[in-house]
């Protein structure tokens, strides 16, 4: 997977001064972030999942007129192979919320934590919907920050990783039918198996975003009350500090800040919004008095005014 060199957080000016002073970025709960219809979205994902895999079991015949049609005769196969060969059931039915309760059961409760990326450097969508309608900024943030989670990193239990967001639903239904293949194979992989899909859907959303070309970096772990009050040393010298909480629209959210004061170079360039009345002059002052030189400043391109 090829990253983008450098990836950008919209924000408001409020929170750039915070990032910037603090050497913090934000990874807060994201199934209560501004797209609340994400874990919506989810579900409808696993109910396609779950309708395929019904017929798969029950040996229905295969619709000839779905784009799924060669993947579910594959999975039949597999299906004859593995799973009806040791004459076993899924103890899952396959529905995300049967595998949250059946996870929340063996594993406890966890909270998923993400801060969001675009690899797109000035789109108007983004200062619309993150950066305070075009007043805000966007931070370009040096991508070699992230590269060490782009693979899945285990920290007692925890899990960090950094990825790329998958909208199209075709490819994320053949992902989770591709896990449920593979948890067919092992008894003793399979619960880990099917716990994991459920923090893959992290990456998954409508393909309505798809414009925003996005990028998480996630943190999830069991929300015990011992777990969240400890600082965790992570890759590139960077640390997860303890669960704090701040409040939006009467929800209190629950957040990690990862500070990067250790990483040379974080912050590669900055584009202010299209409304943003700063000037480039005041904004390089800014960095440099924080210790983060030789940053570029530029204005926004974007036609919104």
């Amino acid at each position: 997977m090829k990253i983008p060199q450098i990836l950008y957080h919209y924000c408001t000016t409020d929170n750039f001064k915070k990032i910037v002073e603090e050497k913090n970025i934000r990874l807060s709960d994201l199934m209560k972030s501004n797209d609340s219809m994400e874990r919506d979205y989810i579900y409808n994902v696993f109910q396609k999942v779950e309708n395929i895999i019904k017929r798969i079991e029950s040996k229905d015949q295969l619709d000839a007129q779905t784009d799924l049609q060669s993947q579910e005769n594959r999975l039949l196969q597999a299906y004859k192979s593995s799973f009806e060969k040791k004459n076993t059931e899924n103890p899952f039915g396959f529905s995300y919320e049967k595998l949250i309760e059946c996870k929340e059961l063996f594993c406890g409760q966890s909270v998923d934590l993400g801060i969001c990326l675009s690899q797109e450097v000035d789109l108007l969508s983004q200062w619309r919907a993150y950066a305070n309608n075009g007043n805000g900024v966007a931070i370009g943030f040096n991508s070699k920050l992230f590269e060490p989670y782009i693979s899945t990193i285990n920290y007692e239990n925890r899990k960090i990783r950094f990825g790329k967001v998958e909208y199209d639903v075709k490819s994320q239904v053949n992902f989770i039918l591709d896990k449920w293949v593979e948890s067919l194979k092992s008894e003793e992989s399979k619960i880990n198996i099917m716990f994991d899909l459920i923090y893959d859907a992290l990456y998954f959303k409508h393909s309505a975003f798809f414009e925003e070309k996005e990028w998480r970096l996630t943190f999830s772990e069991n929300s015990k009350q011992e777990n969240m009050k400890i600082s965790l040393p992570i890759q590139n010298d960077c640390i997860l500090m303890p669960v704090q909480y701040f409040a939006k629209a009467d929800m209190l959210i629950p957040y990690r800040d990862l500070n990067f004061n250790e990483f040379n170079e974080p912050i590669c360039e900055i584009i202010l919004g299209p409304k943003n009345k700063n000037s480039v002059s005041d904004i390089t002052a800014f960095l440099e008095l924080n210790n983060l030189k030789g940053i570029t400043v530029k204005k926004s391109k974007a036609p919104y005014r």
